[in-house]
């Protein structure tokens, strides 16, 4: 089993930044997501996150998720995350009230759907 994290971080005219992530989610790829993701919202107050690669997702995975929403909702932008994995999926209604937070089932649902808004 692969246990090493994977992100690539995409930017491409007229869609939101996409950070990708590959493998676990965790206490030791949370700061690296953390910051990679926090450099792009540097320069955009919005950002995709695309974690239908992600093995495992513990709590520390989960902070690293709501403090990323909490930077897209000081710059006045937005957190999109794309699959996120069962354990995110089920405690995200505890984010609800996170306006900053979006959730897709695709990269291309989340494109179509911001395209439509």
């Amino acid at each position: 089993m692969n246990d090493e994290v994977c992100i690539r971080v995409t930017e491409e005219a007229g869609h939101l930044p996409l950070v990708t992530v590959t493998g676990p989610l965790d206490l030791y790829s949370g700061p690296q997501l953390y910051r990679q993701a926090t450099a792009v919202l540097a320069r955009h107050p919005s950002l995709m996150v695309d974690l239908a690669g992600v093995t495992t997702c513990d709590s520390s995975g989960l902070n690293t998720i709501l403090r990323l929403c909490r930077r897209a909702r000081e710059a006045r932008g937005r957190l999109v995350l794309v699959s996120p994995p069962a354990l995110l999926d089920r405690l995200m209604p505890l984010a609800a009230g996170e306006s900053a937070l979006v959730v897709h089932h695709s990269v291309e649902e989340a494109r179509t759907r911001r395209l439509a808004a």
